[in-house]
């Protein structure tokens, strides 16, 4: 049965969790590059034609190349190497706007931004795995990942174009580099369950199936439905992920990771299936997926690395992952929805997705049983002490 004060009580405690300083940091970094990310075209828009996919090619390369090296070199969040790093972002946001000639524009934005964007992320999102336990990390995560969706959206309106962008990475650099330096939070260094790195492999093969369907059904939007209904759809979308990266983070710590995981994978394969059917009459009911979206992403970003890796492997499947979820950019750059149909794309995406689900079927359950059976016992107890007091 499902305790929903205690789930309440969970939300409370992750609340204290995320109010940490480096917590905060993080939060800031990671909306900067999903910003950065989300209006890359646009930057590239201001480069002549062709030095455009030099550009996409070499930021996009030279980020990932990063990330990698942040995930495998453990930084320090404090004294000049880290003042380096939002010192880079502050580079990066003047080179937007500064009338450069356009290859030291590409050399400085394609240095200056992945450094700024890419370096400390699997870092400080470590951190704040390692800052959880198994009976806390589903919560902590959801509104860790619900805070930078929220400050993604919040700024978004505000960045209509490159200049407003140079504006709004600017004052997000400015406030991070002002953060106190705080005490780093507790490393809970036994909770986590090893496994293989083949069982690690198919979690990071079915996200980066989740990210390619993810990106394909933007296209099918755009492609099939009225821009009047496109607004109010995607809104839909966003605001159902929203609300599923609180409730679903707090619904994995209670009834474990593997659950939801299968649930997300075929619920999305059954409505694509149905929307091929209908040869894409059925589309805007696709809206859901922004559930989905809501629970796999700190499932895959956060949950899953802190409960199956050591904390010294975590920053290097983070970085992996946030390198999958960073590729839905490179598909909308590189236009590879023209190299298949609008109507071949439903087939292949409830294919795609129904593989998952039986890949799913095999993986194992990250949170351990004795984390499950705790909770069940305090709430049998819990249960028994109000049947006793009720007849007392």
């Amino acid at each position: 049965m499902v305790n929903f004060n205690k789930m309440l009580a969970s939300l409370k405690d992750a609340s204290k969790a995320v109010r940490n300083s480096i917590v905060v940091y993080s939060i800031i970094n990671l909306a900067i590059a999903y910003l950065v990310f989300a209006k890359l075209n646009t930057i590239a828009t201001t480069i002549s034609e062709n030095l455009y996919f030099l550009f996409v090619a070499l930021f996009c390369s030279i980020t990932i190349l990063t990330i990698l090296a942040g995930a495998f070199y453990k930084l320090p969040l404090s004294g000049i190497k880290r003042l380096v790093f939002d010192l880079a972002g502050l580079v990066f946001s003047l080179s937007l706007i500064a009338p450069l000639n356009d290859v030291i524009k590409v050399a400085v934005l394609c240095t200056a931004g992945p450094v700024s964007l890419g370096l400390y992320i699997p870092r400080i999102l470590t951190l704040v795995i390692d800052g959880t336990k198994f009976e806390n990390r589903g919560s902590v995560a959801g509104l860790f990942t619900f805070l930078v969706f929220m400050l993604v959206i919040l700024v978004s309106p505000l960045v209509t174009g490159v200049f407003e962008l140079a504006l709004m990475v600017f004052a997000l650099k400015i406030l991070t580099i002002f953060l106190k330096d705080e005490k780093i939070l507790r490393v809970y260094e036994e909770e986590y369950n090893p496994m293989p790195i083949n069982i690690r492999a198919y979690f990071l093969f079915i996200w980066l199936i989740f990210v390619f369907v993810d990106y394909f059904s933007v296209v099918a939007f755009a492609y099939l439905v009225p821009r009047t209904e496109l607004i109010l759809l995607n809104s839909a979308t966003i605001l159902t992920g929203l609300f599923s990266m609180v409730i679903g983070g707090v619904i994995f710590d209670y009834f474990g990771r593997k659950k939801m995981l299968l649930f997300s994978y075929a619920y999305l394969g059954l409505i694509y299936a149905f929307i091929s059917l209908s040869g894409g009459g059925l589309i805007r009911i696709s809206f859901v997926e922004g559930i989905a979206w809501g629970v796999l992403t700190p499932l895959f970003i956060l949950i899953l690395w802190g409960d199956i890796c050591k904390p010294k492997e975590r920053p290097i499947y983070v970085g992996i992952s946030v390198i999958l979820s960073f590729s839905s950019t490179l598909f909308e750059l590189f236009g590879t929805s023209t190299y298949i149909g609008i109507l071949e794309f439903f087939p292949l995406v409830s294919t795609l997705l129904f593989l998952a689900t039986f890949i799913i079927l095999f993986l194992p359950e990250t949170l351990p049983d004795r984390v499950l059976q705790k909770r069940e016992m305090e709430e049998y107890l819990q249960k028994a002490k109000e049947i006793r007091e009720h007849y007392r």
